[in-house]
């Protein structure tokens, strides 16, 4: 059991002024995103008060069990936690403001209360991004890599080559590929030789010694999910979201 809100139902205004450090009157919950749920759980609260930001963003773990196992498996409740107290107070890379958060250990519940990036447009990964966006990330991304170079002072998260890490990649790619080659053979073909396919077809056979190479070396804390889908562009840069 947890001694903090785990869903947004059970939020209350006294919860959020207590944790906000200023007096919600009341406010309401808008659910974002059809897809928002696969791993988290994404609200948007209204909030009426005398101060602070009309709109702050809830997210929890998401309510469908097989894929909070999958998120719990990979830690990843836990290194969204530890990101947003450790890591982004101390890096210049522009990511929501956290007012708040909270995780149990014992059994994975968090919640985090962050920025509503409002004025700041999605990106789209079906889309796709101009140069001129394409290098904004590459700038973000890069500083985030470069003021957590060989990160000492975080011990806690955990690295991405964990025996399980391991396996879930190799049975992921197992199960997952055949069905690409299946579903979209069409597209598959107008875009690889035969022999880049059958290339793919021995990545079980070489995940392993792909993560050696990438762990053979300074490890910086990484986003773990950079794609579009993730990334908040306005004028004057991106944020992003997800770690």
């Amino acid at each position: 059991m947890s001694s903090f809100p785990t869903s947004p139902e059970e939020i209350s205004a006294k919860w959020l002024t207590d944790k906000l450090g200023y007096e919600i009157e009341s406010f309401n919950i808008e659910a974002l995103g059809e897809g928002g749920g696969l791993l988290g759980l994404v609200t948007r609260l209204h909030l009426k008060a005398s101060e602070g930001p009309p709109t702050l963003i809830a997210k929890f773990p998401t309510k469908t069990e097989a894929n909070r196992a999958v998120a719990t498996t990979y830690d990843m409740y836990a290194r969204e936690y530890r990101f947003y107290t450790q890591v982004a107070p101390n890096v210049p890379m522009r990511s929501p403001v956290c007012y708040h958060s909270e995780l149990n250990e014992q059994n994975s519940d968090f919640v985090l209360l962050l920025e509503d990036l409002q004025g700041f447009e999605l990106g789209d990964q079906v889309k796709g991004c101009n140069v001129e966006q394409a290098h904004q990330v590459i700038q973000s991304i890069s500083s985030l890599h470069r003021n957590t170079w060989q990160p000492e002072q975080i011990t806690d998260i955990k690295p991405h080559d964990m025996p399980y890490q391991r396996d879930g990649m190799v049975g992921g790619f197992l199960v997952g590929w055949p069905v690409v080659k299946t579903d979209f053979a069409d597209v598959l073909e107008a875009v690889f030789t035969p022999q880049q396919i059958g290339l793919i077809d021995t990545m079980p056979d070489q995940i392993n010694r792909l993560l050696d190479i990438i762990h053979d070396g300074p490890l910086v804390i990484g986003h773990g999910d950079l794609r579009l889908d993730n990334i908040f562009f306005s004028k004057d840069g991106n944020a992003l979201v997800d770690y």
